[in-house]
């Protein structure tokens, strides 16, 4: 499936479909799964995220925090690929998306909002609530 959806009314010449060509696979190169597919493995308990690894029995809880463009589509298949060893998180984005155990917020962009702000708010809740250690991806 194209992710240009008017590439052949914009593709007149060769040469526009060799650049239309080359945006389509950077486009594709970066959709939220391929990105995740080429970066995370999960086999039962051993996730490894590009060279590192972690063994999610030594974890005692996991939440995710995503922020910024793309965030809940990255997070929500973050979400269903962690399953039952995800125990939540908070996620903020521009474009929504529907959670089982992650909390969304409707962020705005680029200026800041009373929503980014309460986000910012939730998630140091939680941090200080659930006493969080953070390790970064």
């Amino acid at each position: 499936m194209s992710l240009i959806k008017n590439f052949q009314s914009l593709a007149k010449t060769r040469e526009r479909e060799v650049v239309l060509s080359l945006v389509e696979a950077a486009l594709d190169a970066i959709q939220p799964e391929n990105v995740l597919k080429k970066n995370f493995d999960l086999d039962r308990d051993q996730l490894t995220i590009q060279s590192e690894d972690f063994n999610l029995k030594e974890l005692k809880r996991i939440f995710l925090i995503g922020f910024g463009k793309g965030s809940a589509r990255f997070s929500k298949i973050l979400e269903n690929l962690l399953g039952q060893r995800l125990n939540g998180g908070n996620v903020i984005d521009v474009v929504g998306a529907d959670f089982k155990k992650i909390t969304f917020c409707q962020g705005a962009h680029p200026l800041p909002s009373k929503e980014n702000i309460d986000f910012t708010r939730a998630v140091l809740a939680d941090v200080k609530i659930f006493g969080l250690n953070f390790g970064f991806i």
